[in-house]
């Protein structure tokens, strides 16, 4: 069942949150769609990062100010790469030969992170936090989890800028790839209600 959310909302539960972070149709998840291969992006505030972890519906007040402190200096991004079909391994795409699975499995764990950046207005970050989440063949698309240094001129908690992931993957052949996550969509989020 689709959850459509009201552009009001102030407030929501843990779980509540943690849906609309996912929900694409709120902008915190964008999507680019190539041939074979979609790239998405979805922001995750500290907020969400908390939810996502503690999975309590009645998450305490005092329990959620201790945990979103470890989110306090980064922000967090998830980063997905699959096939635009859903039913193949994206590393097999277009692949030519065993070894080159397993170089495509090296560039990913090692080396991709120096090829995507974060533009926020004029600053260009690379990652804090790079984490690559293998699939091993299981499923069709391959997880990053990213961290970038806060933007000290944002410390009011409204951002300035749109969030614009420039990713220049060695593998896939598609050149730069651009994703743009909306100021306004960022600063639009409900506050997550605690008990």
């Amino acid at each position: 069942m689709a959850i459509s959310w009201k552009k009001d909302v102030k407030y929501l539960p843990p779980v509540d949150y943690v849906k609309y972070v996912k929900d694409s149709k709120n902008g915190l998840t964008v999507v680019k769609h190539m041939d074979k291969v979609d790239y998405s992006a979805q922001y995750r505030s500290a907020e969400y990062m908390v939810a996502s972890e503690q999975k309590d519906p009645y998450l305490k007040t005092d329990m959620f100010n201790k945990e979103k402190l470890k989110y306090a200096d980064l922000e967090y991004y998830l980063l997905q790469i699959s096939t635009a079909n859903g039913n193949q391994d994206v590393l097999t795409i277009n692949l030519q030969s065993e070894e080159e699975y397993t170089k495509r499995q090296g560039y990913y764990s090692f080396a991709f992170e120096n090829d995507i950046v974060l533009v926020e207005g004029i600053d260009t970050l690379p990652c804090a936090i790079f984490n690559y989440v293998p699939n091993y063949g299981l499923s069709p698309h391959i997880d990053f989890l990213l961290a970038f240094t806060k933007n000290k001129n944002e410390s009011d908690g409204k951002l300035k800028f749109d969030r614009n992931f420039i990713i220049n993957d060695q593998v896939m052949g598609y050149g730069t790839v651009k994703l743009t996550l909306k100021k306004e969509d960022l600063n639009n989020i409900p506050s997550l209600t605690t008990y």
